[in-house]
């Protein structure tokens, strides 16, 4: 047990940053009401993400971390910047023309 406490007062800001982003996001995109707002959490994470794998030299999770990235950027384009052009109803999905 007082290694895993060790483990957890070693760690840095970014893989601080990233648990909290990570698993509020995770946690927004599975309830109803609030499930938007995921986007904007998860894009927050993300420099962390692309730091810490950057730096680690882990070509495989940064390559996730970019593509993440951009999923979040069009999550937030999807959800809240088309709420302005009127494209989305009230449960926050678009249209059916």
């Amino acid at each position: 047990m007082n290694e895993i406490v060790k483990l957890f007062l070693s760690m840095d800001i970014s893989q601080i940053c990233i648990i909290l982003f990570s698993c509020i996001s995770i946690f927004l995109f599975s309830t109803k009401k609030y499930y938007r707002y995921g986007f904007i959490v998860g894009i927050c994470g993300q420099p962390f993400w692309l730091y810490a794998s950057y730096t680690s030299k882990q070509l495989g999770v940064f390559i996730v971390a970019v593509w993440f990235t951009f999923s979040h950027i069009r999550g937030i384009r999807n959800h809240f910047l088309s709420i302005s052009k009127g494209e989305l109803n009230e449960q926050g999905t678009e249209k059916n023309n």
